[in-house]
């Protein structure tokens, strides 16, 4: 795409993940705090499932996690982030049940322990995602739901075309690109894919997918 520019993983430097999230622990949270059209979408998606325990893994400041429990105050809602601050925000002011961590986390949850786990847009900040992918799935019984964009190409996305202006731009750093289809099809015997366009509004929001995924 002309108006998309993307590396290769190749050339990424030795210490991509902790530069990543050492950006992404640090970065201010106030827009995250404001509520967004996709955290009710998700949380129905999330409900579908009918669920007692959720996890949303990359959950700053709570707003998606707010959304499930304003749509039903019986789920039990845990979320995690390694922003801190927005952590203690959702704490404090929020009052959800949240932690600042990483996924470190996935060492000490066991099999199956929530029954839907799900990431708004947190995987493409991720420079290797498919180990945590299958954490994701290995601690969740029924689903996992990845609300995440795929630009037709894997790699860092370094420009793109910024919506409102029309001209090409310097990505938010350390974005990436990540064909999910291919990250899941290795888990297909247990799980089955349904793959639907929801489009953001954000740079790159009009590439933006929900994946699926659900235990047969």
């Amino acid at each position: 795409m002309k108006d998309i520019k993307i590396v290769s993983s190749s050339t990424f430097e030795e210490n991509e993940k902790e530069l990543a999230k050492e950006y992404w622990s640090g970065i201010n949270f106030s827009n995250y705090k404001l509520e967004r059209p996709w955290s009710k979408f998700i949380a129905t998606k999330v409900l579908e499932y009918a669920p007692k325990k959720v996890l949303e893994f990359g959950c700053n400041a709570g707003k998606n996690l707010i959304a499930i429990k304003n749509s039903d105050a019986d789920v039990d809602v845990f979320g995690v982030d390694i922003n801190c601050e927005a952590i203690k925000y959702a704490k404090e002011e929020c009052h959800l049940n949240v932690a600042c961590l990483d996924e470190s986390i996935f060492s000490i949850i066991p099999d199956n322990t929530y029954d839907v786990v799900y990431t708004v847009s947190v995987l493409d900040h991720v420079p290797y995602p498919d180990k945590i992918l299958s954490q994701l799935l290995r601690i969740s019984k029924k689903g996992v739901l990845l609300l995440e964009p795929w630009i037709g190409e894997e790699g860092k996305v370094v420009k793109n075309l910024n919506i409102r202006t029309n001209t090409v731009i310097d990505t938010t750093p350390y974005s990436y690109s990540w064909d999910y289809k291919k990250l899941i099809k290795p888990h297909l015997e247990s799980w089955k894919l349904e793959i639907e366009e929801y489009k953001l509004d954000s740079n790159l929001g009009r590439f933006y997918y929900l994946y699926q995924i659900s235990a047969k």
